[in-house]
Order: C-alpha cells, then sequence, then structure tokens
C-alpha cells in the first residue's frame, strides 16, 4: 500500500503518529477528525498487513469497523469517501465493494465495516472480532454499544487498536 497520498496537517499527523492503542482526538469543528479517520484506513490495512503477513483468519476474519451513532449518519459522512478511497487509491486490493452491506472487502485484509453504532444497541457490530475501531462523534454513542460490544470484540484480537 506503499505509495498512497495521505495529506495529514501537523495536528493530525501528530495524532496518526502517536503510539498509544487507543486514541481520542476531541477537537473544534473543521479539525478534520473525520477525514483523518477515514484516511487512517489505509494506514490500518498496512498495519494488519505487516503484522499478519499470512492474511486474515478465513474462519472468524479480522475487521475494521467505521462506527457513527447511527448508519444514516454513517452513510452520509463517511461512506462515499471510503468508496472513494476503494476505487482510487486502493482498488488493486479491493475484492468486492458491497453498497448494501456497507462493507469493503479486500485480498487477504480485513473488510471495512461502514454501520451505526447505536442502531440495536450494537447488534451490528457483534461476532465481529475488530482489528481496527474508528468511531466518530462517539460522545453520542450508548455506553453499552462499547462497553459490551465494541471492547470485548477487540481484547481477543491481536494487534488490535
Amino acid at each position: 500500500m506503499s505509495g498512497l497520498c495521505l495529506n495529514f496537517h501537523d495536528g493530525q499527523r501528530h495524532i496518526i503518529d502517536d503510539s498509544h492503542r487507543f486514541k481520542v482526538a476531541v477537537m473544534g469543528r473543521r479539525f478534520g477528525k473525520t477525514n483523518m479517520g477515514i484516511k487512517s484506513i489505509p494506514l490500518a490495512l498496512e498495519q494488519f498487513q505487516s503484522s499478519n503477513p499470512q492474511g486474515v483468519d478465513p474462519v472468524t476474519p479480522e475487521t475494521i469497523v467505521v462506527a457513527l451513532p447511527t448508519l444514516q449518519m454513517a452513510k452520509g459522512l463517511v461512506w462515499e469517501p471510503i468508496v472513494n478511497m476503494a476505487e482510487g487509491a486502493l482498488a488493486p486490493w479491493v475484492k468486492k465493494i458491497d453498497r448494501s452491506s456497507h462493507r469493503v472487502d479486500f485480498h487477504g485484509l480485513p473488510s471495512v465495516y461502514v454501520v451505526g453504532a447505536n442502531d440495536r444497541d450494537g447488534d451490528g457490530l457483534r461476532g465481529k472480532r475488530i482489528f481496527y475501531f474508528l468511531g466518530d462523534e462517539i460522545q453520542d454513542f450508548k455506553p453499552v454499544v462499547l462497553d459490551a460490544v465494541v471492547i470485548p470484540a477487540m481484547a481477543d484480537t491481536e494487534g488490535s487498536y
């Protein structure tokens, strides 16, 4: 995936380069939090590839989850930019773009799911092994979603962040 041009401004680069497993960006409007999150997806795929050269587990595949409070919000804010990136810079690695389930599948890499975290109290996240979790507008997530669904889904996924 080298060669992708991911232009982060200095403030975003500071967050992206931070080595902590979990990061929370509490910034004002127009900082570019959503944009930074979308652009971090290729970095997560690259991280997975370097730490898992055998690819995804065929029985319980690792996933990348991009979540907003509702699927309607997610479709409005992140789905099209993710599709544009998948059809553009990430196209050589894309196996399938499923517009009905808001999922992008890659060859040997985790699929990217775009979900509404609060929809059915996080049921769309249950059962997934989350390698990378990107939560946007997380202040509006129901606490049960993070505590009972997201954190357990990352707990047994080696290298997750």
